[in-house]
C-alpha cells in the first residue's frame, strides 16, 4: 500500500512538467505567429456567432489602430472603425456569410484616427454546428495600403500615358495651324501702314500665340517638356500676374505681393511659370471666398545641397485643405469644386510644370487655418547665363542660298516658302522625307538647309534626317515639331547636331534658325 501511494507524487509532478512544456511550447508558436503575423502585415479574428465574443490577435489591432490594453474588441466597435461610406457593404457581406459556409472576402477602409483611411483586404469563412447552424467566423484581415498606392499610381500613369497620346495628336493638328497664321500675321504687319489694320493683325497674332501657349501647356501637363529654357526673373512675374488676378478677384479679396531684392534668375519657361502662378492664385481665390487675403511672395531659398533656390509662395486665409483631399489633390482630374467650375488638370498641371524645371511643389494647410502653396526652384547657373546672353540680332538676308522645306501641310509650305522668298532667299518644297531625299540627292551642293517636319506620312523627319546624312554628312537640318521638345528630337535623330525649331514657329523665328544654320 505505501508503494503505491509513494509513486503518487511523482506522476504528479512528470504531469505538472509535460504541461509545462505544452504550456512554454504553445506560447512559442503564438508568439512565432504573432511574429509572422507583423512581417506579413496580415491579422486573425474570431467570432463566436451565438456569443457574438471577439477575439483578435495583435496584428489586428495594429491595423485597425487599436491598443489591446485599452480595446476590448467587439462586432460593434469594429464596424465603428470602418469608413461610413464602406460600412453598409461590409454589414451585406458579413450577413451573406451567415447563411453559406463559403470563403467570403472584402476591401474597406478603416480610420485609424490620422485623417487618412487604412486600407484592409479581410478573409473569413463561417463554420456550421451539428445543426447546421454557424458558430465561429474565423478570418484573417490585410493592411493592403501600400498595394493600394501603387496600384493608384500605375493607374494614375496608365491615364497620363492615354492623356499624352490624346494631347499629342490634337497638338499636332493644332500646330499646324497656328503655324501659317503667324507666318501670315508676319506677312501681312510688313505690308500695312494703317493704324487701325496693324491693331488687328496684332490683335490676330496674339491670339494666335495664346493658342500656341495653350497647346504648349497641354503637352506639358501631359507628358512633361524639356524644351528651350531661357533666364527668367520669376520676382518681376508676380507684379504681372497681380495685375491679371485684380481685374478678376472679387472687391473683398485682398491681394498682396511681396517680392524679396535681388531675387537670382531662373532657367525655365516664363509662360508656364506664369501658369502655375495663375493656377495657384485662382484656387487661392475660390478657398477664401467673396472676401479673405491671398498673398504672392517670393524670395530666395537654399536647397537640400546648399544651393541657391527661388521660393514662390501663395498663401490664402481660407477654410484649409482637409488631409484626406491632400493626398489627391495633384492626382489628374480630381477636384472638390463642383460640376462645371473644376476640371482637375490645375495641381497636376502646375505639379508636371514645377518637375520639368526641375523644381519641387508642397503644401502645408490645416483646416481652419488656411493654406500656403510653396514652389522651390532652383537658382541659375551663371555658366548658363552667360551662355544665353548673346544678343539678338536681325534675321541675315538670304542672299539666294536655296532651302529645302520639308513637310506634310500645304499651308505651312505655302506660307514658308512666302516668307523666305521675300528675305532673299530660294525655296524648294518636299511634302514627305522620300520626296526631300530625293530632291536633295539631286543637287545637294545647290541647297543651302533643309528644314523638316519630323512626323510625316511615306517618311517620317528622323528617317529622312539619317539619309540626307548618308548623301552629305555635312548637310545643314533645322527639325521641326509640334510634339517633340528639343532633347526628344535629338533622341530621335540620334547622333549629329541638328538645329530644332518648335511649332508653331513664327516667321522670325523661321528666318532666325535658317541664318543661324547657313552661318554655323
Amino acid at each position: 500500500m505505501s508503494a503505491s501511494f509513494g509513486a503518487a507524487p511523482d506522476s504528479v509532478a512528470r504531469l505538472q512538467r509535460e504541461l509545462d512544456q505544452l504550456r512554454e511550447t504553445l506560447e512559442h508558436r503564438t508568439r512565432e505567429l504573432h511574429e509572422s503575423q507583423a512581417v506579413a502585415k496580415v491579422g486573425s479574428w474570431a467570432t463566436d456567432l451565438e456569443t457574438m465574443a471577439v477575439t483578435w490577435s495583435p496584428e489586428t489591432h495594429r491595423i485597425f489602430g487599436t491598443d489591446p490594453a485599452q480595446f476590448a474588441p467587439t462586432h460593434a466597435g469594429f464596424l465603428a472603425l470602418v469608413h461610413p461610406d464602406d460600412r453598409p457593404a461590409v454589414d451585406s457581406a458579413f450577413a451573406a456569410s451567415l447563411v453559406s459556409n463559403d470563403p467570403q472576402d472584402i476591401e474597406h477602409r478603416v480610420d485609424v484616427g490620422t485623417g487618412r483611411p487604412r486600407y484592409v483586404k479581410e478573409r473569413w469563412q463561417v463554420f456550421l454546428g451539428l445543426d447546421g447552424h454557424g458558430r465561429r467566423a474565423v478570418g484573417t484581415c490585410q493592411d493592403i495600403t501600400v498595394q493600394k498606392a501603387v496600384e493608384a499610381e500605375r493607374l494614375r500613369s496608365q491615364r497620363l500615358e492615354s492623356i499624352g497620346n490624346l494631347a499629342g495628336g490634337i497638338a499636332h493638328d493644332l500646330n499646324n495651324v497656328l503655324a501659317p497664321i503667324l507666318m501670315s500675321v508676319a506677312l501681312l504687319k510688313e505690308d500695312e501702314t494703317d493704324p487701325e489694320r496693324l491693331d488687328t493683325l496684332h490683335t490676330v497674332e496674339e491670339c494666335a500665340r495664346r493658342g500656341a501657349d495653350l497647346v504648349r501647356q497641354v503637352l506639358t501637363y501631359a507628358r512633361g517638356s524639356d524644351g528651350a529654357q531661357t533666364a527668367v526673373d520669376v520676382g518681376a512675374l508676380l507684379p504681372t500676374v497681380a495685375r491679371v488676378l485684380r481685374e478678376t478677384f472679387p472687391r473683398g479679396i485682398v491681394l498682396q505681393v511681396d517680392v524679396a531684392p535681388h531675387l537670382p534668375l531662373v532657367m525655365g519657361d516664363a509662360t508656364q511659370l506664369h501658369q502655375v502662378l495663375m493656377n495657384l492664385a485662382v484656387n487661392a481665390r475660390d478657398a477664401v471666398g467673396a472676401t479673405g487675403r491671398v498673398t504672392l511672395r517670393a524670395s530666395q531659398g537654399t536647397a537640400d545641397d546648399g544651393r541657391p533656390t527661388v521660393v514662390l509662395e501663395v498663401e490664402d486665409n481660407g477654410g484649409g485643405i482637409p488631409p484626406s483631399v491632400q493626398e489627391q489633390m495633384f492626382d489628374p482630374f480630381f477636384t472638390t469644386k463642383a460640376v462645371g467650375h473644376g476640371t482637375g488638370l490645375g495641381l497636376s498641371t502646375v505639379q508636371s510644370i514645377v518637375r520639368a524645371h526641375h523644381g519641387r511643389v508642397w503644401v502645408s494647410s490645416e483646416v481652419g487655418a488656411g493654406t500656403v502653396f510653396q514652389v522651390s526652384l532652383p537658382a541659375a547657373d551663371p555658366q548658363d547665363l552667360a551662355a544665353g546672353s548673346d544678343p539678338l540680332l536681325q534675321p541675315p538676308s538670304g542672299d539666294n542660298k536655296t532651302v529645302l522645306v520639308v513637310d506634310d501641310e500645304d499651308a505651312i509650305l505655302q506660307m514658308a516658302r512666302k516668307t523666305l522668298e521675300r528675305h532673299g532667299y530660294r525655296v524648294r518644297v518636299a511634302k514627305h522625307g522620300a520626296e526631300a531625299v530625293d530632291i536633295y540627292s539631286q543637287n545637294p551642293a545647290d541647297i543651302s538647309v533643309v528644314i523638316t517636319d519630323m512626323s510625316m506620312p511615306v517618311m517620317d523627319g528622323p528617317t529622312a534626317i539619317r539619309l540626307l546624312r548618308a548623301i552629305d554628312p555635312h548637310v545643314r537640318i533645322i527639325a521641326s515639331s509640334g510634339l517633340e521638345s528639343v532633347g526628344g528630337a535629338a533622341k530621335a535623330i540620334g547622333t549629329g547636331s541638328v538645329l530644332f525649331i518648335p511649332k508653331p514657329y513664327t516667321a522670325e523665328a523661321l528666318l532666325r534658325a535658317v541664318g543661324k544654320a547657313i552661318t554655323d
